[in-house]
């Protein structure tokens, strides 16, 4: 079995994106999976009116481009029959007070989803979103809700779970 490999990058940074990629792919020879877990949410709950162009800006850097940059970056290097999940959120279909920018970002993920799923598809290269509905007390939500009561949130390896079996299927 081998040794598991991780890497931390930010994904706004094009040079980043493809030296972990290519570090990946040389380690194990080609990528099986790429899961674009990493989100942002300005925790200010601004109205639309008070969003600042920065905040939204920033939003949509990870949220949207980001996940964009990597899945481009990375088909290149995907095994054929590999796979891409890309982690969205109820937000993107239910709006709620304060989380334009998230939310919308959010429905954005989605719409690359299938896009990449439609052009990907003739290659062998499945591309699914895996959208989380319920609560889960993830490090980056919980610190974003610290008046919440967060007893009965889903821990994080629940949404794990989703998706390593999303993969299987």
């Amino acid at each position: 079995v081998e040794t598991p490999l991780t890497l931390t990058l930010d994904q706004t940074d094009p040079d980043a994106i493809h030296a972990a990629l290519q570090t990946a792919a040389d380690r194990f020879g080609a990528i099986d999976i790429l899961a674009n877990n990493a989100g942002i949410d300005d925790p200010t709950e601004a109205a639309i009116a008070d969003t600042s162009d920065e905040i939204w800006g920033e939003t949509f850097d990870v949220n949207v481009t980001g996940v964009f940059k990597l899945c481009r970056a990375a088909i290149p290097l995907l095994r054929d029959g590999g796979s891409i999940v890309n982690v969205s959120s109820a937000a993107a279909l239910i709006p709620v007070p304060g989380m334009a920018a998230y939310g919308i970002s959010k429905l954005g993920l989605e719409h690359l989803t299938l896009d990449a799923a439609r052009e990907l598809a003739p290659d062998g290269t499945r591309v699914n979103c895996f959208r989380i509905d319920l609560a889960v007390a993830s490090e980056g939500f919980v610190a974003n809700t610290p008046g919440e009561d967060h007893t009965r949130w889903e821990p994080s390896e629940v949404a794990a779970e989703g998706i390593l079996w999303m993969l299987e299927q």
